[in-house]
């Protein structure tokens, strides 16, 4: 799944992917360029799957080359963050005070007492990154995008394009298919701290796993071989 963060793809792939019991075990790749959105998604599909009894592999990667290693079907779910990212980041510009404290009296989590710079983590630098591309629109960052990742796929892999209003380019190896349907923009907040309560138990899954053998990309992974 490239773009495995989209907030309006996420919980109905994921659950999808939990709900799907073919014969043989299947490897799940989740790629994103945004480390806090892979994890929480990744996070919801491992919940999912307990939900569901399913036995999946799953393997969550920033890295796009690791992600399509072996890959015999891919979802592309691209979403605008993911693709400015994937054209390139900033480093996060971090305050450091004239007059900094010693690392001895540095006391972790105190507000009054910032961590220096050099004591994070590159996760956390990575985390706090911005991308270097801020340009055009949603659909422009995206489409530029695209053509590498096209091709990065293997050729004998299955593509299913989820995109929005972005059509990939020519390639007879690709479905394109409208689905899931769009989150108005009052609700798009609200989807990450949803898909929280999903993975903490505290919203039952269970309706989600019941929809998922009726929805059009089941049967898109039920074609599979």
């Amino acid at each position: 799944m490239i773009g495995a963060g989209n907030m309006r793809c996420a919980p109905g792939v994921m659950s999808v992917l939990a709900a799907w019991k073919p014969d043989d075990l299947v490897e799940v790749h989740l790629f994103d360029a945004n480390e806090e959105r892979l994890d929480l998604v990744d996070r919801f599909l491992r919940a999912a799957m307990e939900r569901a009894d399913t036995e999946h592999t799953v393997k969550a990667t920033t890295d796009l080359e690791e992600a399509l290693e072996r890959a015999s079907d891919v979802v592309i779910t691209l979403h605008e963050d993911c693709a400015r990212r994937m054209q390139g980041m900033t480093p996060p510009r971090l305050y450091v005070p004239e007059d900094p404290t010693t690392l001895e009296d540095q006391v972790r989590g105190d507000p009054n007492k910032p961590t220096h710079p050099d004591r994070l983590s590159q996760l956390t630098h990575t985390i706090l990154s911005l991308p270097s591309e801020q340009k055009g629109t949603r659909e422009e960052a995206i489409a530029a995008v695209l053509p590498s990742l096209m091709s990065a796929i293997p050729d004998s892999a299955r593509v299913l394009s989820l995109l929005r209003n972005v059509p990939v380019p020519s390639d007879p190896r690709v479905l394109e298919l409208a689905w899931p349907d769009e989150v108005p923009d009052q609700q798009r907040p609200i989807v990450p701290h949803q898909i929280l309560r999903w993975i903490d138990g505290e919203s039952s899954l269970q309706y989600l796993l019941d929809a998922a053998p009726f929805s059009p990309f089941f049967h898109w992974l039920g074609q599979a071989g």
